[in-house]
């Protein structure tokens, strides 16, 4: 989660958008979520509070979950479009 808060977009138009793909994906039927306890480092909390303020001016409050939702989901979808890592060239220990 610390990643994908440090990469998220401090637009709320696309921060809207990318909750109305998710919001479309489902089918209006977002599960219901439940608070969690994930530790992130503090860029990432200075961040997350970027996201919120954005989401709160743009009259777009009360959807915490389902915006962190589709902020991870549209960069795991990045990720898969990236493609594989390169294989890492580690030298021998011995």
């Amino acid at each position: 989660m610390n990643l994908v808060l440090l990469d998220a977009p401090l637009n709320a138009d696309r921060i809207i958008e990318l909750h109305q793909e998710l919001s479309k994906k489902l089918r209006g039927q977002l599960p219901a979520g439940r608070k969690t306890t994930l530790r992130v480092s503090p860029l990432a909390v200075a961040k997350h509070r970027e996201v919120k303020q954005l989401s709160d001016e743009a009259d777009f409050a009360r959807h915490g979950l389902y915006v962190h939702s589709a902020l991870m989901l549209n960069f795991l979808t990045e990720l898969k479009v990236a493609g594989p890592l390169p294989p890492l060239d580690i030298p021998p220990l011995i």
